[in-house]
């Protein structure tokens, strides 16, 4: 395919990325322009609301600048949008042709959940049995409290992963045998027996115990006779597990008695080779993405029951609609723009998606900055940014570089410049593509300083959240000595709390410094998940949603994924419910506890 027609821009944080991109849509519709195109054949892309909401109203004021009211008031008429709003209203406008229905359906958004539910509700017990042993002997994802193994860690990612590729579940016993096949290839040959290895191991565990067992010794010798008796029983049992061996493969006692273990660690550091764990190893493997499979398989079934759709069905049928030929008759004749933000964080099915709509449109600008990509944000690959720039080179596409730097002072962005260059460069970053020119008016700055240094004496988390809570105090109990530039006014002021951000690495940090900040009479706000994001949040709405229509199938699909509500009738539904707990409060042995844990999305160095 060529790329003729698709323009890339790289364009780093700061460096107006959003202003071009506006001016770009805002020539292209514009009435002045040579051959402005219509809004409804606008496609404009970005990954967040918040950055969709930004771009709209760029576009819309320019346009009223110019005194398009006309065009400003029109807006909705484009596909504007985040990905999958936009790839939603493809397949509301093209229903019938996607076998769908007019009023399409969104499951609840923890879509993740309800992936691993469906896994739980699909499993055969024989499968779970095996790969819970398995897993166990090998401690994947080990839970020392409880002695457990989260091999469902694994399984949620390959599922996660075959549906953002396109993967369907027919196709990953395949690739399992890949996976195996790949892993095994980087352990050491396998050895021809078995039980030789198992008896070679507990001949110089004997020994070892029996040397060992002369010397009177302390310390570090203490602790390796301990290993050696408590790995010995497990052996007599049956029950020594591969860490076992790798533990024993690295045994230390004091530097007198060390010698005495040699041929221990010789033997026990041959486990790698050994048959068992090489067929351990694979039967992990398959097993694991046997279950991916079946939860793929039940995941889909669930949806089909309920008539409803997720996020990445969105991307998916979209994709499979655009293959229709009397769609693509239409969008032919009505796209002529298409429009990408934050392209580095294009995951494969998406860049699928808006190569298909180039095909339609034929003239696309794509914006991003592979350097951002850094989190691998909704299945973004940072190496895909750049193997769509050289396609797009060697195809007939072109490209261009954003080389301004507009939003930080110029000592910032030197700094940052010469530090990154050097950082960055081992990483496949050229000196080019991070050093860039600071634009910044620093007329009002006059004698501000770029920064400053807190130096935090602090022994733990707590004790840092107080410090950075008294260093924020300072500055605000003295508010002359720290001067700002006010963003409304472009005017030189006092500093103010709302003018100070603390940036941190967890949820659990941010609560713990909001914690000092208050008890020094300073306000601070934290991001919090809504009240009906929450489960107990989206059973309330559905459970009312459904008792206000009960041919609400987006309610009933919340609540049976939720409860198990199978579309009963209100009363036998509440009263399983109210049975069940009643069970619960009266049973004394042990109960769950549901945890709600906020994750934040991935934070994008900006």
């Amino acid at each position: 395919m060529s790329a003729h027609g698709i323009t890339i821009v790289n364009a780093s944080a700061g460096s107006g990325k959003t202003t071009r991109l506006t001016k770009h849509v805002a020539d292209a519709v514009s009435p002045s322009a040579a051959h402005p195109i219509q809004l409804e054949g606008l496609f404009a892309v970005t990954y967040t609301r918040k950055a969709h909401g930004e771009l709209t109203a760029r576009i819309r004021r320019k346009l009223v600048e110019e005194g398009a009211f006309d065009l400003a008031r029109e807006l909705p008429l484009a596909y504007l949008g985040t990905v999958h709003s936009t790839c939603l209203r493809l397949l509301q406008e093209f229903a019938l042709d996607a076998g769908l229905s007019p009023h399409v359906d969104v499951v609840a958004e923890d879509q993740g959940k309800l992936l691993r539910q469906s896994l739980d509700h699909a499993l055969p017990p024989e499968l779970r049995n095996r790969v819970d042993a398995l897993a166990a002997r090998v401690e994947l994802h080990w839970d020392a409290k409880v002695e457990r193994s989260d091999w469902v860690r694994p399984v949620d990612k390959i599922m996660s992963l075959a549906r953002a590729n396109r993967i369907p579940s027919e196709a990953l016993p395949e690739m399992a045998a890949r996976s195996a096949k790949g892993l095994l290839q980087l352990l050491k040959p396998v050895h021809s027996d078995a039980d030789t290895m198992d008896r070679a191991l507990k001949e110089e565990i004997d020994i070892a115990l029996q040397r060992l067992g002369t010397v009177d010794d302390t310390g570090v010798t203490v602790s390796a006779v301990a290993t050696l008796r408590d790995v010995k029983r497990r052996m007599d049992d049956h029950e020594l597990r591969w860490s076992d061996w790798a533990k024993l493969a690295k045994l230390k006692a004091s530097k007198a008695s060390d010698p005495k273990l040699d041929r221990l660690r010789e033997a026990a550091n041959q486990y790698e080779a050994h048959p068992r764990l090489h067929e351990d190893l694979r039967e992990l493997v398959l097993g694991i993405y046997e279950a991916a499979a079946v939860g793929l398989a039940g995941y889909q079934a669930w949806k089909a029951r309920q008539r409803v759709v997720d996020y990445v069905d969105m991307l998916d049928r979209a994709l499979t609609l655009l293959d229709a030929p009397r769609v693509r008759d239409e969008l032919v004749q009505r796209l002529s723009l298409s429009v990408v933000d934050e392209f580095q964080d294009t995951s494969p099915i998406q860049l699928a998606l808006f190569v298909e709509i180039h095909k339609l449109s034929g003239r696309s600008v794509w914006v991003g900055d592979r350097k951002q990509c850094i989190f691998e944000y909704a299945g973004a690959d940072p190496q895909l940014m750049d193997a769509v720039a050289e396609w797009v080179a060697r195809s007939g596409g072109s490209s261009e570089r954003l080389e301004d730097n507009h939003r930080s002072r110029p000592e910032l962005v030197d700094a940052c410049s010469q530090l990154f260059s050097h950082a960055l460069l081992r990483h496949g970053f050229c000196r080019e593509e991070v050093v860039v020119s600071p634009k910044r008016d620093t007329s009002a700055l006059g004698d501000l300083p770029p920064f400053g240094l807190f130096r935090l004496d602090a022994k733990n988390g707590h004790d840092a959240a107080l410090a950075i809570a008294n260093g924020v105090a300072r500055l605000l109990a003295n508010p002359n000595a720290t001067h700002v530039i006010d963003r409304t006014t472009g005017e030189r002021r006092p500093v103010r709390a709302g003018d100070i951000a603390v940036l941190v690495a967890t949820n659990l940090e941010a609560e713990s410094i909001a914690g000092a900040l208050h008890e020094r009479t300073i306000r601070a706000s934290v991001a919090r998940t809504g009240l009906l994001s929450t489960p107990e949040g989206t059973l309330a709405d559905s459970a009312l949603r459904w008792l206000l229509d009960s041919r609400d199938s987006l309610a009933a699909a919340n609540l049976d994924a939720l409860t198990g509500f199978n579309g009963q009738s209100p009363e036998v539904w509440l009263a399983g419910i109210l049975e069940a707990r009643d069970v619960t409060n009266s049973n004394p042995g042990p109960t769950l506890t549901l945890s709600l844990i906020h994750i934040s999305e991935p934070t994008r160095p900006y």
